[in-house]
């Protein structure tokens, strides 16, 4: 590598303000991370000698205000549109601080599912990632490298052939490298022949996919241009090193189908919710399930999980809940765990509900009042319906007036007279047939009244009715502000309490349910003066304390007027804030409790839901965990040869060096949004791997595709990985373990990161070091690249220059013809790009000089495939083909990948990018037409004004036509948003142009390729900006003649029939390399990439 080439990369994408060296740079990320002196001074020299580099992010921000390290993202993309819209932003923010983003869009409803929101149907995965394309578009990724995205599809989705076929017209999506996800089981029907088996039936459209047809759609679009790539789901599971957090084999977390969950219809059993979208409310907020609601997963053993305050959950072993990691006075710490890990004090988080809005649903207020005080203090009857009050004080007579008053909004007869008096008791009693009728209807029967599921899916304004009541007749204040005030709810039946806590709970109102008094027998007052032995049921309390004294006065109350009083008074002698409620329930048991049906379901996004007031988690089925990101760093293992030997003293000093670096990394780093730093933190995954590898066989002297170079490869990096591994292992002692370490791969070996080792693309970090690309072979040993004025100049290889003049020189002849033979050589293998028919050179030389597209496609599979055998996440390397491949050989290679263990791979067929021929017949120009300047406007003339919406505002569009063409063009904002200036600036400017001979057709054309992200992030806006909102009426304006038709312009034809297309550098116009897995190329020349 020259100097002025790394001068000319450095310059462009790493110098920061005041540098002007690579030695700068070095010195800037090594003082940010490095711990001390001593191990600043080691990442300096590690990098200064090119013997280590990050990946391009660390070189660019490490030690600068934006401080984001990190090279890859994985974002999740939930299936509303706020969710896609934050992935959206959140992609945003990635590319401006320099990472890239991948996708899995498997979440998102097919094309054609109906849309309830709306009443629309959705328009399918390919629509949104044509927005997310379209963003991507408009920022310059880190300002230094555009942005690059992975979308993912899984092959069971509905919409994998609209996927499949996404980029089959050359600049589609071309912001996306796309890649299907399949499983072991599509892949064993293909390995077995059944291509007419029916894989997929589109629940909306009723589309019958079979298994060849998935299969052949793939293949056919790897041999056209290259793309989907493909993923292997169950081998990536499969060397998940922290299972816990995501789908190495599902676990299917699942609960009983009388959990009871929140939902904005009211609280809803699971039974009630499977096989249809709900919206679940988590801590008083809406969320969207997913299509099929709850979803049977099995029969299964479930726990019994019980807390001390009452609270109750059946659920498998597996399933999630929120544990309290750390309570303090202003923050609540949570995570993630298993049931089956919860232990007897451990404290789970429920739900708050304060914020919920009112539901819908059976019961008005007056309804509920008087099924609670039937619940409390009444019978029910085959007749009617009792209900009782006893004494006469004023609290009494308060509840027999209110009850009175809600019984005459029921039907009843003319002569119903209300409350009566018991002769003999102190007792009265209201009776009427339409409250037995109202309970009946709500579930209960003589002799068995109480909460019924029924009366728990009532309305909010029902709850209240019911509450009061209940509390009314079974309820009192007790307490003192000193000792502590409570409400009370006494009862003999536990699960009545039960259901009333749960009840409260929704109404934001947490409370406690205590055991007062044990069954046996106990001397009463009988009624009527005196005292009667009588046998007694256990009996238990439910008491609201603390800040829930204020809820329940609140969003319950008392119609007592006594027991309001005095609830009233004693809180008014609080001298300070009631405790604070902060929704916290303490385990008391958990305990195996048979088996039963299990279901789950999907919530995309918050990824919870309410069960029997517990934050659950929902199915986790998602093969990329959310928010993860991922530092990278590459070991040039050209470096580590010495004397024709691997230094493996040396590489596993380096190794250890860039563990300890990376692990910095994420201390560090700046993360674009908080979900990210958290995810990251919590497995510390670090991405450890190798650049210069088939340089380094060279100077072994051992051929890329031989058996003598992969078994070199896997020692290497076997080494490398235990190494990295045995690091990570001291760093746990010294700073811990990751956060996520209990239920991850790694038993009793204590980690400081989950995942260490990977093979990155290295495009530009392998240029500025001045060696191979990860560990792909060489493309080519002789390549043109311009200087920063335009001169081109042949780069050698140094490897393949000092050799070949050896071998030359070694033929013994003359000094003038040895230089010839070298030239000859030189100059075939620039414009060829192989040796390997240069006759007169040996065999030896020319096998060992094999490039990139010399070398069988079956050994670049088997070298992936040795080093996957020892890399914990997957490798960046491209399987170069001929352009002579057939269909065949690449369904071959996918096949051979699945069978060798590989995680995922590319394929690119040489050319398969660039025979796109123009086939333009060459056409005498056309004369030029004279135009005809108009200089003056009439008075007068016609137009249309339209109202437009833009992505920040709308628009007040006017086009006015002279000879029923548009002349000239108004625009006005309307609103907050916008700019009128520019509006302006922009009506003005068209109007010039359409005043001296431009065709508006060319206006049109050009501002629709103007994207702004507002346009993008707004449904409502009518086009990607606000200049393709203006084209779009000045096209509808003129009689709406499409932009295709472009009278009387002549358009310059570029190139003769025959000429090829080539890929080209965006950045530079040099010819693109394509391997380590872009298909979207990497320049030689000036270190841009599209996969970056």
């Amino acid at each position: 590598m020259t100097d002025s080439v790394v001068d000319s990369i450095l310059a462009a994408r790493y110098l920061r303000k005041g540098e002007k060296t690579f030695e700068d740079i070095c010195r800037r990320v090594s003082s940010a991370l490095g711990k001390d002196d001593a191990e600043r001074e080691e990442f300096f020299e590690a990098m200064r000698s090119l013997s280590f580099l990050p990946n391009s992010p660390t070189l660019m921000n490490a030690g600068t205000e934006i401080g984001q390290l990190s090279a890859c993202f994985t974002l999740p993309v939930g299936d509303s549109i706020p969710e896609i819209f934050h992935a959206l932003e959140w992609g945003a923010l990635i590319h401006k601080s320099g990472g890239g983003t991948g996708y899995n869009f498997s979440q998102l409803r097919p094309e054609g599912a109906p849309v309830q929101s709306t009443d629309g149907v959705a328009s399918g995965p390919i629509s949104f990632m044509k927005v997310f394309n379209a963003a991507t578009d408009v920022i310059k990724q880190g300002g230094r490298r555009r942005g690059a995205n992975m979308g993912i599809l899984n092959v069971w989705h509905p919409d994998i052939m609209r996927f499949i076929h996404a980029k089959k017209v050359e600049g589609d999506l071309s912001n996306f490298n796309i890649s299907v996800m399949v499983n072991d089981r599509f892949m064993e029907f293909v390995e077995s022949g059944q291509f007419n088996k029916v894989w997929i039936t589109h629940p909306y459209s009723g589309e019958e996919i079979t298994v060849g047809e998935i299969w052949n759609g793939i293949i056919d679009g790897i041999w056209k241009n290259g793309e989907p790539g493909v993923l292997f789901y169950d081998e990536i599971n499969r060397k998940n090193p922290a299972p816990h957090l995501g789908p190495i084999e599902t676990t299917n977390p699942c609960v009983t189908a009388d959990t009871w969950v929140m939902t904005t219809e009211g609280p809803r059993q699971v039974a009630d919710l499977i096989g249809r979208r709900f919206d679940a409310v988590v801590c008083g907020t809406p969320a969207s399930s997913g299509p099929e609601g709850f979803f049977q997963t099995g029969t299964r053993a479930v726990l019994r999980l019980c807390t001390r305050e009452g609270y109750h959950l059946s659920l498998t072993p597996d399933h999630p809940v929120c544990r309290v990691a750390s309570l303090t006075r202003s923050r609540t710490e949570t995570e993630w765990v298993r049931a089956g890990d919860l232990s007897p004090g451990d404290r789970l988080l429920l739900h708050d509900h304060r914020a919920c809005a009112a539901w819908d649903g059976a019961l008005t207020e007056e309804q509920g009042y008087l099924l609670g005080m039937l619940v409390g203090d009444g019978t029910l009857k085959k007749d009617a319906a009792v209900l009782s009050v006893w004494s006469a004080n004023a609290g009494a007579g308060s509840v027999m007036a209110h009850a009175e008053t809600c019984a005459r909004t029921l039907d009843h007869r003319a002569d119903f007279s209300g409350w009566f008096p018991v002769d003999g008791r102190d007792e009265s009693r209201l009776k009427l047939s339409a409250v037995r009728d109202l309970a009946e209807a709500m579930g209960m029967a003589p002799g068995a009244k109480g909460i019924t599921p029924a009366i728990e899916q009532a309305s909010s304004a029902g709850y209240r009715g019911f509450l009061a009541g209940l509390f009314d007749a079974d309820g009192s204040v007790q307490g003192t502000p000193a000792k502590g005030v409570s409400v009370r709810l006494s009862q003999s039946d536990r699960s009545l309490l039960l259901a009333a806590q749960r009840m409260l709970l929704r109404m934001g109102v947490r409370s406690t349910i205590y055991r007062r008094r044990a069954a046996g027998h106990r001397r009463l007052p009988d009624g009527k003066g005196g005292l009667k032995t009588y046998a007694v049921k256990s009996q238990y309390d439910l008491a609201v304390s603390g800040e829930n004294l204020l809820t329940f006065r609140e969003r319950v109350g008392f119609r007592d007027e006594e027991k309001a009083a005095r609830l009233d008074a004693l809180l008014a002698k609080y001298s300070r804030n009631l405790k604070r409620e902060r929704y916290v329930a303490t385990v008391a048991s958990v305990a195996a409790d048979g088996t039963e049906a299990v279901y789950d379901v999907q919530v995309p996004g918050v990824n919870a839901f309410d069960a029997n007031g517990f934050v659950a988690h929902n199915c986790g089925e998602q093969p990329l965990l959310p928010f993860e990101s991922c530092v990278l760093g590459s070991i040039n293992l050209a470096k580590f040869v010495k004397d024709g030997a691997v230094d493996e003293a040396g590489l596993k000093k380096m190794t250890r060096m860039a563990v300890r670096f990376l692990d910095a990394v994420i201390d560090e780093n700046v993360f674009p949004i908080p979900q990210i730093g958290e995810a990251t933190r919590k497995t510390r995954k670090i991405g450890l791997g190798l650049m210069g590898v088939h340089d380094a066989l060279l100077m072994l002297g051992m051929p890329y595709d031989s058996d003598e170079g992969r078994g070199v490869c896997e020692e290497v990096m076997a080494l490398v990985n235990e190494t990295a591994i045995e690091e990570s292992h001291v760093l746990a002692g010294e700073k811990g373990t990751f956060p996520a370490f209990e239920g991850s791969v790694w038993g009793d070996s204590e980690m400081r990161n989950a995942a260490l080792t990977t093979i990155a693309p290295t495009g530009t970090i392998s240029l500025l070091a001045g060696c191979s690309s990860g560990v792909e072979p060489v493309f080519s040993y002789a390549y043109t690249r311009k200087n920063t004025v335009g001169k081109t100049f042949m780069i050698l290889h140094p490897i393949f220059e000092a050799e070949l003049r050896r071998v030359v020189g070694g033929m013994g002849l003359p000094p003038e013809e040895e230089e010839a033979k070298v030239k000859e050589a030189i100059e075939h293998v620039h414009e060829t790009g192989t040796i390997r028919d240069v006759a007169w050179l040996p065999a030896s030389f020319r096998h060992l000089f094999r490039t990139a597209l010399d070398i069988d496609w079956r050994d670049h599979v088997r070298m992936q495939a040795v080093f996957q055998k020892h890399v914990h996440a997957s490798i960046s390397k491209t399987i170069n083909m001929p352009n002579a491949a057939t269909r065949e050989e690449i369904a071959e290679a996918v096949m051979m990948a699945w069978k060798s263990g590989i995680k995922g791979m590319t394929i690119y067929r040489t050319g398969s990018r660039e025979d796109v021929v123009l086939a333009l017949k060459e056409k005498k120009p056309a004369a030029e037409k004279e135009v005809k300047v108009v200089t003056q406007r009439p008075k007068e003339l016609a137009g249309k004004t339209y109202l437009g919406q833009s992505g920040c505002c709308r628009l007040y569009i006017t086009v006015n036509l002279m000879d029923g063409k548009p002349w000239e063009v108004f625009i006005r904002t309307v609103g907050s948003g916008g700019c009128e200036a520019n509006s302006n600036a922009l009506g003005r400017s068209i109007s010039t142009g359409l005043q001296n001979g431009v065709p508006y057709q060319k206006f049109v054309k050009q501002f629709a390729k103007v994207n702004c992200i507002a346009a993008l992030k707004n449904p409502e806006a009518e086009g990607l900006s606000c200049a393709d909102v203006v084209g779009k009426c000045i096209d509808l304006a003129a009689s709406r003649q499409t932009i295709a038709t472009l009278d009387n312009w002549t358009i310059t034809e570029v190139g003769g029939a025959g000429t090829k297309k080539k890929n080209l550098c965006p950045e530079c116009g040099a010819e693109l390399d394509f391997g380590e897995g872009c298909n979207q190329g990497t320049c030689k020349n000036c270190g841009w990439s599209g996969c970056n």
